[in-house]
């Protein structure tokens, strides 16, 4: 008798959120974005973080081990080498070195999800998401859509870990620390 194979057990969706894109970052101001929550709180986290201590912290990497694996770009980037103690800002370096790429690009994040399972991706592109590639380099690419309707045609098990925090998504983005 052959062997039954066990079905692939679906990955847990995380939780996204959405909100318009600010016109900072290349939105327009009416389309909206999805991010992972669980990145966008971390990236505010780094954003609330003014020194480099704080900053490792919150990346999950000892400051010695940032320093041995980063300190050379970190150098170049700033002219000198950084102690624990020395003042960071994320949201001068963020998207524009690698070093501060350690915490991940929200919508990014959304972007990879999409690419890591593509039969989630065209459920959402089926819906009227789109991804949308940023430049080479500094670009980051992510999911757009032009407005709410688009969530209605996903399933429930979908939409279920969608919500808006248009709050939250700008906190993550624009380095707003005081949120809540």
């Amino acid at each position: 008798m052959p062997k039954r194979r066990k079905a692939k057990k679906k990955p847990p969706l995380p939780e996204l959120i959405f909100g318009r894109e600010p016109e900072e970052f290349g939105g327009d101001g009416n389309t909206f974005v999805l991010a992972e929550r669980t990145a966008a709180l971390r990236a505010v986290a780094a954003h609330k973080a003014s020194t480099w201590a704080e900053f490792t912290a919150v990346a999950g990497i000892p400051f010695a081990e940032m320093m041995e694996d980063w300190g050379e770009e970190i150098e170049e980037y700033y002219g000198v080498k950084p102690t624990a103690n020395s003042s960071f800002s994320l949201i001068e370096c963020w998207g524009a070195t690698y070093f501060a790429d350690v915490i991940s690009e929200p919508r990014q994040v959304v972007v990879f999800l999409m690419m890591d399972h593509p039969e989630l991706g065209r459920t959402f592109e089926q819906a009227g998401f789109k991804i949308e590639w940023g430049p080479p380099g500094a670009g980051v690419d992510s999911m757009v859509f032009p407005d709410r309707s688009c969530l209605t045609p996903l399933p429930t098990d979908l939409s279920a870990h969608i919500r808006e925090d248009q709050a939250l998504l700008h906190a993550c983005l624009l380095g707003e620390v005081d949120w809540q």
